[in-house]
């Protein structure tokens, strides 16, 4: 005969009668960084990149870029041009600066931006 706590562990539940709740909150806790626009971030300052990775939403392929205490998108002009180096995005290589938003005449502002290569200390 199976016991209930062995069959709960068979099918991937467990017996919350005997489940330390500090343990399950740990768990449970999602711990994720801010989506922000590339405009929130402070103007002309480098913003090191931790990863990029290539998603693909209900718009289309885009690339997330992780920074230390946020990510953003970035615009979609930019994924095929790099979408097949995302792995050069790493470590902290490269920086992105937004230098501010430009005027194109039509019903939103374009975000502009550049990237360089970081400096080793």
């Amino acid at each position: 005969m199976i016991s209930n706590n062995q069959q709960s562990r068979a099918n991937g539940s467990f017996d919350l009668t005997t489940m330390d709740p500090t343990k399950l909150n740990q768990a449970s806790v999602l711990e994720t960084k801010p989506l922000i626009k590339i405009s929130d971030l402070p103007e002309n300052i480098p913003q090191p990149i931790l990863s990029a990775d290539l998603m693909t939403t209900k718009y289309g392929e885009t690339i997330l870029i992780e920074f230390e205490d946020s990510k953003a998108f970035l615009p979609k002009r930019v994924v095929p041009l790099i979408k097949n180096n995302l792995t050069e995005f790493t470590n902290s290589k490269y920086s992105l600066i937004f230098t501010g938003l430009k005027d194109l005449k039509k019903t939103s502002l374009a975000t502009t931006f550049h990237f360089i290569v970081r400096k080793r200390k």
